[in-house]
Parts: C-alpha cells; sequence; structure tokens
C-alpha cells in the first residue's frame, strides 16, 4: 500500500514519509523471518536487546501514526526513558502493534497515547486511547472485548515473566505491559 502512495504521491516529503514506513516494515519482517528461520535451525535467537525505550517508541509512532491518523486517530509518545534496557524488543512489538490496532479499530477518534517508564523496579509500555473532547468520529465503532490478540498479548507478557494490565473506563481504555528489569552488562 505505502509503495502505492509512493509512487503515486507528487510532494518529495510524501515519498520520503512513506520511504520510512516501508524500510521500517521491511526491517521487522526481515527480523521475524531470521529469528524463525534460527528456530527452525536448533539456534534460537535471544529475545533480549540492550536499547532505550524513547527510541524505539519514536520508531514505532513513524511507523504507525499514518494508519491511525486514518481512523481520525491522533498518536502521541510520552517518555523520558532514554537511557538503554535490556528487554524483548519485538515481544514489545508485537504487543504494541496489536494495542495500536485495536485503537484504530475500536476507538477513532482517539487520542492514543504510548508511553513508557519505570514503575516498582519495573519497565512498563502503555498504550491508552481516550475520547478527545467535542470529537464526533465519522467512523463506526466495533463491539470490542477480549479477543485472541488481547490473548496473545497476555501470553507473551507471561513468557517475560510480565504482565498486561488491562483497564476500560468510561473516556476510554488503557493497557500497561510490565516487564522486568534483566540485569546484565551492556554489550560490548
Amino acid at each position: 500500500m505505502y509503495v502505492g502512495l509512493m509512487l503515486r504521491s507528487e510532494e518529495q516529503s510524501d515519498k520520503e514519509r512513506y520511504q520510512l514506513i516501508v524500510d521500517n516494515e521491511m526491517l521487522r519482517i526481515s527480523q521475524i523471518i531470521d529469528n524463525a528461520t534460527a528456530l527452525m535451525r536448533g539456534k534460537p535467537v535471544d529475545p533480549w536487546q540492550y536499547l532505550s525505550p524513547a527510541t524505539h517508541l519514536q520508531s514505532l509512532y513513524q511507523q504507525y501514526q499514518l494508519r491511525l491518523t486514518s481512523t481520525g486517530c491522533q498518536l502521541c509518545v510520552q517518555t523520558t526513558l532514554n537511557d538503554k534496557y535490556w528487554y524483548p524488543k519485538l515481544a514489545v512489538e508485537l504487543v504494541l502493534l496489536n494495542l495500536l490496532d485495536n485503537a484504530r479499530k475500536y476507538a477513532p477518534g482517539h487520542l492514543v497515547t504510548m508511553a513508557a517508564g519505570l514503575e516498582d523496579n519495573e519497565l512498563f509500555f502503555s498504550v491508552n486511547n481516550c475520547r478527545q473532547q467535542a470529537v464526533d468520529s465519522p467512523y463506526a465503532i466495533a463491539p470490542a472485548g477480549l479477543g485472541l490478540g488481547l490473548q496473545t498479548c497476555q501470553r507473551l507478557a507471561a513468557q517475560f515473566d510480565g504482565r498486561l494490565d488491562m483497564k476500560m473506563t468510561d473516556s476510554g481504555r488503557h493497557y500497561k505491559l510490565y516487564l522486568p528489569i534483566l540485569k546484565r552488562d551492556p554489550p560490548c
């Protein structure tokens, strides 16, 4: 889809933005294929990576902001975690992208906030979608529930000794993925 948009767009800034999205998606898909291939060969890849949550969330923002905008959502990132931590990057991405996709489908017109922080000696990543004041969305809202995507997110959290907390209020939905802070030396 983005390649098609890139080819049709006459604006250079649009082409560059679409190119960034395509590049990020290709890298993500390549990583998934590499991990699956290594697993099939009996050499599983260490899922823990040493990186900055702020940089990671900014990358996800670049990838997903356009999709959310297409349903009237506004995406923002809130974090001050510029330090690097060990955490399962791909698992965090799968959880966050599922939650962002749910916001796109079930909360059109909402303000969607991705965040990361530290709480009680745990690293957390969150997605909150809240109704914006005086916004009438032209998009239909589908019924909500605990579908396969959220169940998968809960299983991923548990796989890494974490948890996924969910809270639904009149103003929106709040999801928080908690992960233990892995104590390892930084890579050389």
